[in-house]
């Protein structure tokens, strides 16, 4: 009895993912999601997107809810037809994430998207918000004292009009000592940063000169590199990577890309000013 409802779960979960696709960097081409997820420890690039395009939208959304929970940085997109004003509606209400979902609106929905609507579709999202960022980061840290500390450090950082901090100096100092590199200006760096690359227009709060230094220390990559990439989960996600503050898998990862990426930062700072644009083409085709 246990092998066979093991079966169907496993049925069930094959049927959800046949909804589903996955863009990765460089954003040339869609790949089903189950084609790959049977790979043995298959993770998707930072900067990749889950879409969802099939003919039962909550079933979409469903997979959506899935994957993501494998794979937390990845941008959530679904397609709905642009006539039907109603299940738009619907999807806002019953998204798992509604302030990170990506809706693509076509006229009649294709077996597969092309890269260009997927791109366009979540470059169309709003910036995140202090209270986005902050859930993110609970998912990621899981509810402790760091991810509430972080938090307030990152409401701080993204507040409209800012608001005062609710602790002492001393007190962020230790708890942000005992947990890792990251000190409160660091934590308010990460939110900035997040938000200044996922930015649909260029941000005036944030130098060229800082975007430089922020993106090599927390991101460990220039500029050039972080904005061939798309959207602002991959931003968090990469930092917590690079801090140490995931697991020690994916905090080992990041450092091998770093050392691998550490020699080339030194000779593209005199190109990045004409390099900035080079991948935003894809989403304007």
């Amino acid at each position: 009895m246990a092998g066979s409802m093991s079966q169907q779960s496993d049925r069930d979960v094959q049927r959800m993912l046949a909804d589903l696709y996955l863009l990765v960097p460089p954003y040339q081409d869609v790949k089903s999601v189950r084609a790959v997820v049977g790979t043995n420890k298959y993770r998707p690039e930072l900067g990749s997107i889950l879409y969802a395009n099939g003919d039962n939208v909550l079933r979409s959304l469903a997979s959506l809810g899935l994957a993501n929970t494998w794979w937390p940085w990845a941008v959530p997109c679904v397609v709905v037809q642009r006539s039907d004003g109603e299940t738009e509606s619907l999807i806002r209400l019953v998204a798992p994430e509604p302030t990170r979902l990506a809706i693509d609106r076509v006229d009649k929905p294709t077996a597969r998207a092309t890269p260009s609507a997927i791109l366009r579709s979540v470059k169309g999202r709003r910036n995140p918000t202090s209270d986005v960022v902050t859930a993110f980061l609970k998912r990621r840290l899981g509810v402790n004292r760091l991810q509430a500390f972080a938090s307030e450090q990152c409401h701080l950082a993204l507040a409209e009009p800012p608001s005062p901090s609710p602790r002492s100096i001393a007190s962020y100092s230790r708890t942000f000592a005992d947990h890792g590199p990251f000190t409160a200006c660091g934590w308010r760096a990460v939110a900035r940063l997040a938000v200044h690359l996922a930015a649909k227009t260029p941000q005036t709060w944030m130098s060229m000169q800082t975007l430089q230094r922020h993106s090599r220390k927390y991101l460990a990559m220039s500029v050039v590199e972080a904005r061939r990439l798309f959207a602002w989960e991959w931003v968090l996600e990469q930092a917590l990577r690079v801090g140490g503050y995931v697991t020690k898998e994916e905090q080992q990862r990041a450092v091998r890309l770093w050392k691998c990426r550490r020699r080339d930062c030194a000779c593209v700072c005199h190109t990045e000013s004409s390099s900035e644009n080079r991948c935003q083409n894809l989403a304007e085709s």
